[in-house]
């Protein structure tokens, strides 16, 4: 197994190290034997799984990295990640060690709910952190995993070893899992030279259950200030998913309010009843024209975002369609021209 080392400067190494999302610092519960090392310093972000009848939640660690404190011997440590595979998955890349000005690849050993990799002696010191190749292997709708299983780090030096334990602030709740997904029309407004702004004309909210979508839940509509005029929502009735199903089963509103925030223009809508699961809210969207000549100084994509009540979020399902964009199936800004300067 060849460890490969490469040098950096001190700056990069540091942009390196602190690059990702934020996470969360972990506790450690050291096994008896003796250490390695003084006890590492843990990080992990966190994902959220369900009961498996979406009666409870909990957020579970998904290691990121883990610094050791001080160096044990001039041997070479192998450090073993255990963790539950129904949360976590490998990535299929090396770790990644950061010493100083210093960047070294780990190559991975996979094992039946592990990984396994050795860190040259001479690397292990004080402030070296080590970047894990995990991931959440939690998706939409297989989150109801039932009861899991912490991930672990064991270093081994030798006849001496550590065991710790990656941990996030606790996160329950309880109650009736719900999610919701939104869907958009989009229409293309003329704004000069032939170049076109594309705005939602029809926002559709759909309840994927078990669960409610709760009333409070806020729909946002954002627009450029400059490109797009006022938009007026207009609340269709609630209709079920199921033709056969009761037409007139619920009814839900929508309260609405406008702001202009820097260069985006927000139309809210706050629905005032629970949505059903299985049920959909339509909202009707008229956007307003602007001027031609119009000069934009940065431009702002339409999007629809949906944001539940910080009470209920506990338990509400990650679909992944909280949020629509007027972009195109390859990811790119639905747009047919770039709408700085003078258009």
């Amino acid at each position: 197994m060849q460890i490969l080392t490469a040098s950096l400067t001190r700056r990069a190494a540091l942009r390196f190290a602190s690059a990702g999302a934020v996470a969360f610092t972990a506790l450690r519960t050291p096994s008896p034997a003796s250490a390695v090392t003084t006890q590492p310093t843990l990080l992990a972000t966190a994902v959220r799984t369900f009961a498996t009848d979406f009666s409870r939640s909990h957020s579970n660690p998904v290691p990121s990295s883990f610094t050791l404190a001080a160096s044990g011997s001039g041997r070479r440590t192998t450090a073993v990640l255990r963790f539950d595979e129904r949360f976590v998955e490998w990535t299929g890349d090396s770790a990644v060690m950061v010493h100083g000005t210093t960047i070294v690849s780990l190559p991975i050993t996979k094992e039946p709910g592990a990984i396994r990799f050795d860190m040259p002696g001479g690397s292990v010191g004080g402030g070296a952190s080590v970047h894990l190749p995990l991931r959440s292997a939690v998706e939409y709708p297989h989150e109801n995993i039932g009861p899991s299983i912490a991930p672990t780090l064991e270093l081994l030096n030798g006849s001496q070893s550590t065991t710790s334990t990656f941990e996030v602030p606790m996160d329950e709740a309880s109650g009736v899992a719900w999610g919701l997904s939104t869907d958009v029309g989009w229409v293309a407004r003329e704004v000069s030279d032939g170049s076109r702004y594309w705005v939602p004309s029809i926002v559709v909210v759909s309840s994927t259950g078990p669960g409610p979508v709760p009333r409070g839940t806020v729909i946002t509509i954002t627009t450029d200030a400059v490109l797009a005029g006022v938009s007026d929502v207009i609340p269709a009735p609630l209709t079920p998913d199921d033709p056969a199903a009761d037409p007139d089963a619920a009814q839900s509103t929508a309260k609405t309010s406008k702001q202009i925030a820097g260069g985006a223009r927000n139309t809210i809508a706050t629905i005032e009843d629970d949505l059903p699961a299985g049920t959909t809210f339509t909202l009707e969207v008229e956007t307003g024209r602007t001027s031609p000549g119009v000069r934009a100084r940065a431009l702002t994509y339409a999007q629809v975002s949906c944001t539940a009540p910080r009470a209920s979020r506990g338990m509400q399902r990650r679909t992944g369609r909280e949020t629509a964009t007027a972009n195109a199936p390859g990811g790119l800004p639905l747009a047919e021209d770039t709408f700085t300067g003078r258009i």
